[in-house]
């Protein structure tokens, strides 16, 4: 995906065994773009124009293009407009709203011409953008992503040089950016992902090397920055995730080892990384995401297998360290994989890109499998819980909203507040009598800072606290 890598084709497709067993049920596959004959890099997902709806983002990197999809009629219907038609060499997309004005921006890499480059979201139907610099001259330039590393309520841009092994970051002084060198050999620098490791109230990051077979995270002690390894022996590290899979309030990794055909997990131990394997034989395993599929109220995972030309959903059995399987899709390529309620029907769908041109012969495609489970998230919420119990919001870190699941094994007050690390009462989210059920709130963090915060709900007798973390 992020380079010509030397891909292990696997022609027959995978059948699971060991710890996986196979799931049934229903998604529903509905298309986005097709037919479109250029390579997909990356894809991205966002309410783009304030519709309350989610729009797509993919990067082409043969026509130098990034486009939008926007989601019309709950994802029956999908309009392309162009962001740009002239980034040389676009690779990977991430939304974000960089100029903090309330709606999301785009950031993206424009590997061929050593490009970091950022559109101004200015409204409008459809919407004009308006593209920015923040450095024409990081060679190679591959991942990128946005976080507030100074803690100054503005999001800065962290991106990787595939060529060069470096990971800069670029400080928000909008309109200009200070340029910060983090690593200047990780062999073959890649995906980058923003998370809170260590629980100190400030974006570390994760990044991988692929030709170093390696995870690494860098802790956010700035003006300087501590490497640590997470997994020094991966083949092809592609991409990863930060979330708290097994529900014990610190946030684990999810990644994919492409040359290994791996799909893993990495228990976060006090910092200490267990490396758990969910699949070991996902064809070429690239993209991968987590979300509660089943609305269970555990954090599930879903990769994409390029050689294995399938989308795949893993249910999280925790504490019992076993996964479920079910294959949401077969399709040529998969690649890019996220996860989203596109026709707002209150449970989880998820989105594939394709890379497209590997064989010369197949176009970047898009598509969306509409959750439709037999088993799944609307069966889930109608069962009685036999114990209270208050789980781990999603997504989190968050930005700027979350969700907050609870169980009431019977009708029962509710209160639910939040705070701040000085134990001062930020919000009241709920306070009401509530029926016996699954129950979710929303919390919306609009004017505050990025930082460590907790949730406590009183529900009878029922007592819980758990911590989140807000990454501007």
């Amino acid at each position: 995906m992020k380079k010509p890598y030397t891909f292990f084709v696997v022609f027959l497709l995978t059948f699971f065994c060991g710890v996986l067993s196979p799931l049934s049920g229903q998604w529903l596959k509905h298309d986005i773009s097709l037919g479109d004959p250029n390579p997909i890099p990356s894809m991205d997902v966002g309410d783009l124009d304030g519709d309350d709806t989610l729009d797509v983002v993919v990067s082409h990197n043969v026509t130098n293009e990034v486009v939008w999809y926007k989601n019309k009629n709950g994802g029956k219907i999908w309009e392309e407009d162009t962001i740009d038609a002239n980034l040389t060499g676009a690779w990977l997309v991430w939304i974000a709203d960089i100029d903090g004005d309330g709606d999301l921006d785009v950031v993206a890499t424009g590997q061929k011409a050593n490009d970091v480059v950022w559109y101004e979201n200015n409204g409008g139907a459809p919407i004009s953008w308006t593209r920015n610099p923040i450095d024409a001259n990081l060679y190679d330039a591959r991942d990128v992503a946005a976080a507030d590393i100074d803690g100054n309520d503005t999001l800065d841009v962290i991106a990787s040089s595939w060529a060069d092994d470096d990971v800069v970051w670029y400080e928000n002084n909008h309109p200009n950016w200070n340029k910060y060198d983090i690593e200047d050999n990780l062999d073959g620098a890649n995906y980058i992902y923003p998370a809170d490791l260590d629980s100190d109230g400030d974006p570390d990051l994760i990044v991988g090397g692929w030709r170093a077979d390696r995870i690494v995270w860098y802790e956010n002690n700035l003006p300087n920055w501590i490497r640590h390894d997470i997994d020094s022996k991966i083949d092809g590290p592609v991409i990863f995730e930060a979330a708290d899979l097994d529900g014990d309030g610190d946030l684990d990794v999810v990644a994919t080892g492409e040359s290994e055909h791996d799909v893993v997990w990495y228990e976060n131990d006090q910092l200490t990384w267990h490396k758990k394997i969910i699949d070991d034989n996902l064809g070429n395993a690239l993209g991968v995401t987590t979300g509660d599929i089943d609305g269970d109220s555990r954090l599930d995972v879903i990769a994409a297998g390029f050689s294995a030309h399938k989308v795949v959903w893993y249910k999280n059995n925790l504490p019992a360290d076993t996964w479920t399987s079910q294959t949401i899709g077969l399709m040529n390529y998969a690649e890019y994989v996220k996860v989203g309620d596109i026709d707002k029907d209150n449970d989880l769908d998820v989105i594939l890109a394709t890379f497209g041109y590997y064989n010369g012969q197949d176009d970047g495609d898009v598509y969306w499998y509409e959750n439709a489970l037999v088993d799944g998230y609307e069966k889930n919420v109608k069962f009685t819980p036999f114990i209270f119990s208050l789980s781990q919001n999603h997504p989190n870190p968050f930005n700027p909203s979350t969700t907050i699941v609870f169980d009431l094994p019977k009708s029962s007050n509710v209160t639910i507040e939040v705070y701040n690390v000085a134990g001062q009462k930020i919000q009241t989210l709920l306070n009401k009598k509530m029926q016996a059920g699954n129950h979710q709130v929303e919390f919306y963090a609009k004017d505050l800072s990025s930082g460590l915060y907790f949730y406590r709900i009183e529900a009878g007798e029922f007592q819980d606290v758990k911590k989140m973390i807000l990454l501007r």
